[in-house]
């Protein structure tokens, strides 16, 4: 007499196939090793306020608008803004100046808030 194979633990075999690929990619990709530049992310636009230690960078603006919109209507008109606190050389920057900023971390709030990795002043 031929004995039948049990369908519960062929079910459970099919089952357990999937999910240990899953986990095997998981802990591969988790535990990668990852270059420190991958983490930053980059905010880009136009400076339209500078204190003594931190801008704020508006997106979506030209330059002429910053100029001429008043505070609130740079907030609302502008499609990002970020409050950057930058510990070097912030006296290359003015308002008007286009600049990209490498952050790591970004405190959601509006505008946002971070701490510059660097920065960039692009040149016309």
């Amino acid at each position: 007499m031929m004995k039948r194979k049990n369908p519960i633990v062929f079910l459970l075999i099919l089952a357990c196939v999937p999910f240990g690929l899953f986990l095997v990619f998981y802990l591969f990709l988790g535990f990668s090793p990852r270059d420190e530049e991958d983490l930053q992310t980059t905010l880009e636009g136009v400076v339209a306020e500078v204190t003594e230690e931190n801008v704020l960078l508006v997106e979506g603006l030209s330059v002429d608008e910053v100029f001429e919109l008043d505070d609130e209507a740079l907030l609302e008109e502008a499609t990002g803004a970020h409050r950057v606190t930058i510990t070097e050389d912030i006296e290359e920057i003015e308002v008007g100046t286009e600049i990209i900023v490498w952050v790591k971390t970004i405190a959601e709030s509006y505008p946002t808030q971070s701490t510059a990795e660097d920065f960039e002043v692009q040149e016309d």
